[in-house]
């Protein structure tokens, strides 16, 4: 962490002028406070051009900074090398650079960040096309940050999301089924029509009949008129169909009939429909458990499962955690034109403690709660972090709570147990002396699965 007081600006531009590399300091305050001649050249701007006050968006305007911001993430992180960054230049083209980062500081207090550009290395491509090997998502306004989630959502979008298959989604309450689905709309063939989505939960075989393939007025007691199903509004476009597991077996019945002839007779008439729809399905239980207590049908889910899709917990990519962060703050930043508070490391390993049951949902409403609590720029102290999650711990427990660096700690013992045994959980249990029993429900809670320690 070098040392130095980004005030004196007169001196900083001095320092940076002699430098050989192209560069520039941002201060906390996320503005420009000095550029070197070597920087304007490298990124196309004008070397007569004062860019020291402006936003320090205005150096990049890329996909970086809309989705994981360098100074945030150097913040929480510390130096970065990013390779193969989109940089969007002044003449509105956009090239490839390599962006080095560094903390700058003055005693404790943070100043600022140095940011050092140069050409990407000669194995790094020029060509912005290439989506897939970059890991970058395609800009829409729904786009989520995260290096794991992105490469695996691009191989779908890519792959099965670019045909009219059905897919399935399985994972837990608040993974982001929902957000998947409309990702795989968006960027697939049908994009161009409607996404409609139809909510499982609690219905009756007569409004779920009624929700799916329309009815005609007078049908029932309360139908003063026609109304469309959710599989003709759909139609040229896609039906999402959440809470799979409380679809009842009738109605699971009328959809694969449906599947096979895309066509359908609303309630009340006896008219055939032609419809052009593709099916997307989500389940927060694990799909064989639903067969094999038979709530789902067995040739209804052959019918449906063209691609099954498990989206992780978030305990189980807990790495993720900075860029889910970096990219809420920066919404925020765009909707009330101010910075948000500073998240610094500690913080942000006291965050990457705990487990998230409620997944990127429980995370998100957390960081609405953070960013309301702190001003612009403010620093989030850790002891606040670690106070405000030991209180969730504490409701959901009903009293007591554990402290989210212990939990992190006995995780680590369990997995490294683990290793050690081989993934035996009897000799793991040996090993940590305690039974099965207590191994298997702290396994549970902890968010390891049997093999974590291969």
């Amino acid at each position: 962490m070098d040392q130095v007081d980004i005030n004196s600006n007169e001196l900083l531009r001095a320092i940076l002028e002699a430098s050989k590399e192209p560069q520039v300091i941002v201060g906390s305050d996320f503005r420009i406070h000095a550029i070197n001649a070597g920087a304007k050249k490298q990124l196309c701007i004008a070397s007569d051009d004062r860019l020291e006050g402006l936003p320090c968006k205005t150096i990049l305007g890329s996909e970086l900074c809309r989705s994981a911001c360098t100074f945030k993430r150097t913040v929480a992180e510390g130096p970065l090398t990013l390779e193969s960054t989109p940089a969007c230049l002044s003449n509105h083209d956009e090239k490839l650079i390599t962006v080095q980062t560094s903390i700058l500081s003055l005693g404790s207090e943070l100043q600022g960040v140095l940011k050092t550009f140069s050409p990407p290395r000669p194995e790094s491509s020029n060509d912005l096309s290439n989506v897939e090997n970059r890991k970058i998502l395609p800009r829409t306004s729904s786009s989520l940050p995260g290096e794991q989630f992105n490469a695996s959502l691009m191989k779908i979008i890519s792959g099965p999301g670019q045909t009219s298959l059905p897919i399935i989604i399985e994972g837990e309450t608040g993974t982001g089924k929902e957000f998947l689905a409309r990702m795989i709309h968006e960027n697939g063939p049908r994009k161009k029509g409607p996404f409609v989505v139809l909510d499982a939960t609690h219905f009756s075989n007569e409004i779920a009949d009624s929700l799916l393939f329309g009815h005609r007025k007078g049908t029932f007691t309360g139908a003063i008129g026609d109304q469309k199903g959710r599989l003709e509004s759909s139609d040229k476009g896609t039906l999402f169909i959440d809470e799979l597991q409380n679809m009842s077996l009738s109605i699971q019945m009328k959809l694969l009939r449906f599947l096979d002839r895309k066509t359908l007779v609303p309630l009340g008439s006896s008219a055939e429909i032609s419809i052009d729809t593709r099916i997307l399905v989500a389940t927060n239980e694990p799909l064989s458990a639903l067969l094999s207590n038979g709530r789902l049908r067995p040739d209804f889910f052959y019918r449906i499962r063209g691609k099954t899709i498990r989206i992780p917990p978030l305990r189980e990519q807990l790495e993720e955690i900075p860029d889910l962060l970096n990219w809420k703050f920066q919404q925020w930043e765009q909707e009330n034109k101010t910075p948000p508070p500073l998240v610094l490391p500690d913080a942000m390993k006291a965050l990457q403690s705990y487990s998230w049951p409620g997944n990127i949902r429980e995370l998100f409403s957390f960081l609405d709660y953070l960013l309301g609590s702190f001003a612009s720029a403010e620093k989030v102290p850790v002891s606040w972090v670690k106070e405000e999650l030991k209180s969730i711990m504490l409701d959901l427990s009903g009293g007591g709570f554990e402290d989210p660096e212990e939990m992190a700690s006995e995780r680590e013992l369990i997995i490294q147990s683990l290793r050690s045994a081989e993934g035996e959980i009897g000799r793991t249990s040996e090993l940590l002396g305690m039974s099965r029993t207590t191994l298997w429900r702290k396994m549970k809670k902890l968010g390891i699965r049997p093999f974590e320690g291969d």
